[in-house]
Formats: C-alpha cells, sequence, structure tokens
C-alpha cells in the first residue's frame, strides 16, 4: 500500500500545480504574443536556442539521472554516497555553467562586431546570465525529486512562471521592452524561484551533509560508469531541437521559425498537462529490485496516462483553434500546424513514462540509441518535407519523428522487461484498478478545491 499512497499523493501534488500553472502560464502567454511580433518572437526563439547550444557545456541530461541515483542510495540509507555524488555533481556543473557563461558573454560582442548587428550583442548577453542560473535550479530540483518532495518539485516551475508574469508586466509596461523584456523576465524569474526555495533546498541536503566521505570519485568516474550515454542523449536532443529552427530559418525565414515555435509552445503547455511523468519518475528506482511491482507501477501509469491524453487531444482540437483566432489573431497560420502535431500528444504520454523507467534500470545507453534513432529520422525527414509542403510539412514531420520513436522505445522496453507486455495494458489486476480508481479520486478532489 505504501506505493498507493505515495503515487496518489504525488499525484495529487502535480495536478494541482498544473491546475494553478496553466493559469500563470495563460497570462504569460497572452503577454508574450500580444506584444512580440512574429518575427521579434521567432528572434528570441533562434536566441535562446544558441543559447541552449551553449548550455551542452553544463553536462544535460545528467540531472534526472543524478537524481535517480540519490534516489537509490537514498533508499539504502547510504547518505556518504549521497552526499559524494551531489558534491561532485554540483561543483563541476556550476564551474562549467560559469565558464560557459563567459565565452557566450564576451564572445557576443565580436560576433556583432562581425555581423554589424548590435542586437544579437544585448541579446546574447542577457541570455547568457541562464547558463549561470541553470545549474543552480537544477540542483534546487535534483534535491526535490530524490528527496521525494512532490510539493516542491511539482511547485518550483509554478512559482518560477509567476515571477515571470510578474517581471513580463514590469519590462513590458513600465520600460516598454520586447525581446529584451522577455529575457530579462526569463533570467530574473529563475533567479526568484532559486531564493524562494532556498530554504526547502538546504532543507533536503541537510539529510545527507553531514555524512562522512569515506571515498571521493571525481564526477568524471561517476560518469563513466553509466551517467555518460544519458548526457550524450541530451547533447543529441538539445542540438536536434536547435537543427530544427535553424533548418526552418534557412528554408522558410525567420517568421516561420515564429510559427512553428508558437504551435509547438501550445503543443507543449498540453505535454505539460500529462501529470504521471514527475510523480513516477521518482518512484521507479525504488522499486528495481521487485520486478512485479516495477511492472505494475508501469502498467497502471501508461493506462492512465493514455487515457488523460485521449482526452485532451480531443479537447484541444476543438478549444485551440477558437482561443488562438480571439487572443492571437496574428498566429492564426499556426492553428492548422498544431492541429498536425496534436494526435502526438498520445505518443508523448508513452514516452514520458518510458524516460524515467530506463534511467532506473541505467539503461542510459539503450537511450543514446534511442536518441540517435530520433536524430536520425528527425533530420533526414524534415528538409524533403518542409521543401514539399512548406510549414505544415514540419507539422506531419513533428508526427512522424514522435511515432517512430514511441515505436522503438516501446520494442525496446519489452525487451528489457520481460513481464510487461503491450497486450497487458488490456488487462488488470487488482491493485491497479485500486490504483488507478484512488488517481481519478484525487485528481477529481484537486479540480473541486480548484473551482472552489
Amino acid at each position: 500500500m505504501s506505493i498507493l499512497r505515495t503515487v496518489s499523493e504525488g499525484f495529487a501534488w502535480n495536478a494541482a500545480a498544473i491546475v494553478i500553472g496553466k493559469i500563470v502560464v495563460f497570462f504569460n502567454l497572452f503577454l508574450i504574443f500580444s506584444h512580440l511580433t512574429v518575427y521579434e518572437y521567432g528572434v528570441t526563439e533562434l536566441t535562446l536556442s544558441i543559447v541552449s547550444l551553449f548550455g551542452l557545456f553544463v553536462l544535460p541530461g545528467l540531472s534526472s539521472i543524478i537524481a535517480a541515483d540519490l534516489g537509490v542510495e537514498r533508499a539504502k540509507k547510504n547518505y556518504s554516497e549521497m552526499r559524494m555524488i551531489f558534491r561532485e555533481f554540483f561543483s563541476v556543473t556550476f564551474s562549467l555553467g560559469v565558464l560557459a557563461w563567459a565565452i557566450l558573454f564576451f564572445g557576443s560582442s565580436i560576433v556583432a562586431h562581425l555581423t554589424g548587428n548590435e542586437l544579437i550583442d544585448r541579446l546574447f548577453k542577457i541570455a547568457a546570465f541562464l547558463l549561470i542560473t541553470s545549474p543552480l535550479r537544477t540542483m534546487t530540483v535534483v534535491l526535490a525529486t530524490s528527496a521525494v518532495r512532490f510539493a516542491d518539485q511539482s511547485f518550483f516551475p509554478v512559482v518560477e512562471e509567476i515571477a515571470k508574469g510578474a517581471l513580463l508586466a514590469i519590462t513590458f509596461f513600465i520600460f516598454d521592452l520586447t525581446t529584451d523584456g522577455l529575457l530579462l523576465s526569463a533570467v530574473g524569474a529563475q533567479i526568484l524561484a532559486i531564493i524562494l526555495f532556498a530554504p526547502r533546498t538546504i532543507s533536503a541536503y541537510r539529510e545527507f551533509h553531514t555524512a562522512p566521505l569515506t571515498k571521493r570519485r571525481p564526477l568524471w568516474n561517476i560518469i563513466a560508469e553509466h551517467r555518460k550515454w544519458g548526457i550524450i542523449s541530451a547533447y543529441i536532443g538539445t542540438s536536434q531541437t536547435s537543427i530544427r529552427l535553424f533548418m526552418l530559418k534557412f528554408f522558410l525565414g525567420t517568421e516561420a521559425v515564429g510559427v512553428f515555435a508558437f504551435a509547438t509552445g501550445l503543443f507543449g503547455q498540453l505535454t505539460g498537462l500529462l501529470p504521471l511523468g514527475p510523480v513516477v519518475g521518482p518512484l521507479f528506482p525504488r522499486y528495481v529490485a521487485k520486478p512485479l511491482e516495477f511492472v505494475r507501477l508501469l502498467r497502471a501509469s501508461i493506462r492512465l496516462q493514455l487515457a488523460i491524453a485521449a482526452a485532451l487531444v480531443v479537447a484541444s482540437i476543438g478549444i485551440v483553434p477558437i482561443f488562438v483566432n480571439i487572443f492571437f489573431e496574428q498566429y492564426s497560420s499556426a492553428i492548422f500546424i498544431f492541429i498536425l502535431i496534436v494526435p502526438s500528444l498520445l505518443l508523448q504520454g508513452l514516452v514520458a513514462i518510458y524516460t524515467p523507467v530506463f534511467r532506473a534500470l541505467k539503461e542510459q545507453r539503450t537511450q543514446l540509441s534511442s536518441a540517435v534513432f530520433k536524430f536520425l529520422v528527425d533530420v533526414l525527414v524534415l528538409p524533403p518535407l518542409v521543401i514539399m509542403a512548406g510549414l505544415p510539412g514540419a507539422g506531419v514531420h513533428s508526427l512522424i519523428v514522435t511515432g517512430a520513436s514511441a515505436i522503438e522505445r516501446s520494442i525496446r522496453l519489452r525487451r528489457l522487461l520481460p513481464g510487461f507486455s503491450v497486450r497487458d495494458l488490456f488487462h488488470l489486476d487488482p491493485l491497479e484498478k485500486k490504483v488507478i480508481r484512488l488517481l481519478f479520486e484525487r485528481m477529481r478532489g484537486v479540480v473541486r478545491t480548484t473551482d472552489d
């Protein structure tokens, strides 16, 4: 029953954060899209994609793996190992973040001088500070996740969005900034959220910070054990996103980047409504040694996730076009792209469950193979579709890539977990029925509380 109580508690916190967070996100999107032209939004997305590439310095993809490992050691009460892993992770990633900031901050002046575009210098200098705040943000989330603090884990991004909304209002209405205001708000929001959660972060760290360090292993040795594959996978994923945007700019122009980013941004808000990934992610490592319960949790999670995803697809096809035409008419050309993309939400729901499973099983090398497969499908399919069909081709491309990736990962998972089968998803055992029933009850309770 411990798994039942833990999952239901996490689901309740995550559902509450989703409801509140989406209200705040809607307010922020309204501010952004009502103040930025399609071209300005495209420029901002391209700037952030460059920052993401520099973010490769801070070992993206490692944080979720470290959180899973900390969870495993916490279950064993091996606090010395927790302290050693966390200390190495923090010191290396923060140092690399400062290095990446320095390169982008000072290098932007050189690029601006060579291109004769001072806007590049200003935008890159602002966005570069995300490379310093990002490692600090990561530490906050990693500690909350490893300690199974669902409230902190769920509400950190909500607090971040609230801070961002306040800063957007200030920069847009008081200082009359557009692209600069958006980037300043993104940086400032992370700083404010980190400060507000600092007491909780310190509290989570205190659980193991006094444990004796019986041995020291540099982070590079820790990575070499199995985590290097997860980092390389994240490198591929980040590069894939940036390459996609720059390919669209090359073939269709900056405004096309803005339209596509708007459509995928709406889709991203829907994927944020899939609640179970963050809930079950910290739990899978605790049941690696209990295969029956592990597979049972996996099956129940997939069933509920797919049911929620299906409901979201149907609702969004009816609501989103009306929403865009009323509030963001200048982005109306993104509606058709969104409709082409949205069915992949079902497949995205699967991937959201599969990813923490691979991490818990320490199958980062398998994740790397999947990432390479997805990258190859992405870069090979996008150019011909965009050349033949224009921007709608990019929408079809997203659906094809997500579908191919979900199928490939399902096949790999079946090999890793002989007790798991797609056919079993249509049969419930008594405990799974109870888990799903309680999760729905928790969700209804959250909705009723919000309505009141």
